[in-house]
C-alpha cells in the first residue's frame, strides 16, 4: 500500500516487469507475506523433501520450479531447517537440499531459492 502511495504503482506489477517469470513468482509470493511460523513437522518436511526430490533431481531433463516456489516460499524457516536436512535421504548422493539447488537451477532463481534456505 505505501509503495502504491509512493510512486502510483502495483508493487507486485512492478516487480513481475523487473524480473524473470519464476523469478517473480517468488519474489511475489514472498511480498505476500503468507510464511508460515509453525515448528517443524518432520512428516512434513519428508513429504516436501520427496516432492522437491521428484520436481528436481528425481527428473530426466530440466527442474519444475514451482514446488520449489511454493515450498520454499511458504514454509517457516524451522520447517526449511529440517527439509534441507530431510531432503538427504531422498537421493543416492546425500546432497542436501541447498546442493541440489545450486546444481540443479540457475540464475537469479538458485540465488533466491538458496537465500531463503
Amino acid at each position: 500500500e505505501q509503495y502504491n502511495k509512493t510512486y502510483g504503482r502495483d508493487l507486485v506489477s512492478d516487480v513481475t516487469k523487473a524480473t524473470g517469470s519464476h523469478l517473480s513468482k517468488l519474489f511475489v509470493i514472498t511480498l505476500q507475506a503468507t510464511r508460515e511460523t509453525a515448528d517443524a513437522d518432520a512428516a512434513l518436511a519428508d513429504a516436501d523433501a520427496k516432492a522437491l526430490y521428484a520436481a528436481g533431481q528425481g527428473r530426466m531433463i530440466g527442474v519444475d520450479e514451482q514446488p520449489f516456489l511454493a515450498i520454499l516460499g511458504n514454509r517457516s524457516a524451522a520447517h526449511l531447517t529440517a527439509l534441507n536436512e530431510a531432503y538427504k535421504s531422498t537421493n543416492k548422493k546425500g546432497y542436501n537440499l541447498w546442493i541440489a539447488i545450486d546444481k540443479n537451477v540457475g540464475g537469479g532463481l538458485r540465488r533466491a531459492l538458496l537465500t531463503i534456505l
